[in-house]
């Protein structure tokens, strides 16, 4: 079955840096990628059986049956006869069985297919989850880089001012110590990249890792009110959905079970043959057999089933309104974190030039310009982490409500 998320426009208008969302893979690689996840595809494999499932259902179990009794009959009187029996006959389902066993596979199907599309959120979710890490991870990778190959130049500088007798040395010992630990932590920043480019491509290995990490834009807020959003994360939750289906599916079988309490007939046909030919017959059959207490106790044991569901389906539409409270309030959150550390990352930048300046004109000790730079440089990664972590949180409320990376489908655009 050709999947049915994905590649959808987006319902709400974002910034137009947002919506270019160049740090993201291309839509139609993401689309082949979800497509060709295992998990998608077992999914999707089911919901071709619950299709067959329904198809059978709508058919029905009854088929005709044949049966043919040859024998022979002897006397001592009159000696041996060819003797032989037919009987067709076919079970007949009563009214209304068949429109509920029409409805108790497609709601099977329609449950499945949620299913599938489940299937192809989660990966979704996954894909977006796996980059974002990656985000993440080469984001301290350049910030460690970058710090290093300063350090790194700042020490060749010192080393000339020594030779020229305008530093001491305990000044060079000091670059030399700093400059070591920031090359440990650029060796420990570019292996987690490595880790999480590997975990990327192994999960995704359609998705192609850019050896250059893209730019990322600033963070916006979400384009509608909460109340829109929350609305939103709840009908189109693939589990609250599902299991919706599930009861109705319940509540019919229930239905089906109760109404198999009196059980179908049998009608047929049926003919033989006496005596070599001499005696011939043909009749109707009919059959039923006689309800006891066990339909009486399998169609209590469906209600019961049903109303079982029916108390999980309201525990799901709780816990699907707490996920969207959760999924908003995250993406809120975030986006006050990140403009809280840009605001810090621009005042440690600011504290960093000043004592910098005052090292220079000789008012301050570099062991106070390292530790303001090295205070910079932590507020830079602080700053990046921050952002693609808002990023990510806004990203997710649009996929979980269906407003990016989904197709047509009931509750999407």
């Amino acid at each position: 079955m050709k999947p049915r998320v994905l590649l959808g426009l987006p319902l709400l208008a974002f910034s137009a840096v947002l919506c270019a969302q160049d740090y993201l893979p291309p839509e139609s690689v993401i689309e082949q990628a979800i497509g060709e996840k295992a998990e998608v595809l077992a999914a999707q494999a089911r919901a071709d059986a619950a299709r067959a499932q329904a198809q059978a259902l709508r058919a029905g179990t009854h088929e005709f049956e044949a049966s043919i009794s040859p024998q022979q009959r002897r006397t001592q009187s009159e000696g041996r006869f060819d003797e032989w029996e037919v009987q067709l006959s076919r079970g007949i389902r009563l009214p209304g069985k068949a429109r509920l066993d029409r409805e108790i596979g497609a709601r099977t199907e329609a449950a499945a297919v949620l299913r599938s599309q489940d299937a192809q959120h989660d990966a979704a979710r996954e894909l977006l989850g796996t980059w974002m890490e990656w985000l993440r991870a080469a984001a301290a990778s350049d910030e460690a880089q970058t710090r290093a190959q300063s350090l790194l130049a700042e020490s060749e500088a010192l080393q000339q001012r020594v030779r020229l007798g305008d530093a001491a040395q305990l000044e060079l010992d000091m670059m030399g110590a700093e400059l070591a630990a920031a090359r440990v932590q650029a060796v420990e920043a570019q292996a987690r990249q490595m880790m999480a480019r590997q975990s990327l491509q192994r999960t995704f290995p359609q998705v192609p890792v850019p050896v250059k990490v893209p730019d990322l834009p600033e963070p916006q807020p979400l384009a509608r009110d909460p109340a829109h959003w929350h609305s939103r994360l709840v009908a189109t939750n693939y589990e609250l959905r599902t299991i919706r289906e599930e009861v109705a599916r319940q509540q019919a079988t229930a239905e089906r079970a109760r109404a198999d309490r009196l059980p179908d007939p049998s009608v047929g046909v049926r003919m033989m043959e006496e005596r070599s030919g001499e005696e011939r017959s043909v009749g109707l059959v009919f059959s039923m057999p006689l309800p006891g207490r066990y339909r009486s106790a399998v169609a209590a044991a469906e209600r019961a089933d049903a109303r079982a569901l029916e108390r999980e389906a309201d525990a799901m539409l709780r816990e699907a309104e707490h996920r969207a409270e959760l999924l908003l309030s995250h993406a809120t959150n975030t986006l006050a974190q990140w403009q809280a550390q840009q605001q810090a990352y621009a005042a440690s930048t600011q504290a960093a030039q000043r004592l910098r300046r005052g090292w220079e004109l000789g008012e301050l000790g570099l062991a106070e310009r390292l530790l303001a730079e090295r205070q910079e440089r932590e507020a830079a990664l602080r700053e990046r982490t921050s952002r693609v972590e808002a990023l990510e949180a806004a990203l997710m409320v649009r996929i979980d409500s269906h407003d990016l990376w989904h197709g047509d489908e009931p509750g999407g655009h």
